[in-house]
């Protein structure tokens, strides 16, 4: 019996606590985009519908949105984070290499910038690379290759 009646009382437990949690939902910001809380392609010249898109972060110093984009040129665009309006890019200067010359993106608590770029079997000749961005007014440096 006692060996039935501690999982029974785990179960129960359990129950009344992940019972009472509701899911997380997200809701777009009606400030965001326009007032439909997107920005789609073709409502911004770097974000298209050409697969050239390839990152997207928040910065929580800034308040920006940071998206990596190839389309004409390889770019981190900057979006404010509760109207989408355009803020400009980031200082790309020395980055290269790879398949892509950056594909993902992410920011640290201090509003530090990551971004690596997209390599296949990372060799010498064609390493897999980090650059990082004191902030979004910074000028990359490599982190690591």
């Amino acid at each position: 019996m006692k060996k039935f009646v501690f999982p029974l009382l785990c179960l129960t437990i359990a129950l009344q606590f992940f019972g009472s949690l509701q899911a997380a939902t997200l809701t777009a910001l009606s400030t965001f985009g326009g007032g439909d809380g997107w920005i789609a392609p073709g409502e911004h010249p770097k974000v298209q519908n050409d697969n050239n898109q390839r990152g997207l972060a928040y910065n929580p110093v800034s308040g920006n949105v940071l998206l990596v984009s190839r389309t004409g040129g390889t770019f981190v665009q900057k979006f404010d984070g509760v109207t989408g309006a355009d803020e400009g890019t980031l200082n790309v200067t020395g980055i290269s290499g790879g398949t892509f010359a950056l594909s993902t993106i992410g920011v640290a608590s201090d509003g530090a910038i990551y971004a690596a770029n997209l390599a296949g079997a990372a060799t010498p000749a064609a390493p897999y690379k980090i650059y990082r961005w004191n902030d979004e007014a910074a000028t990359p440096t490599l982190a690591f290759s």
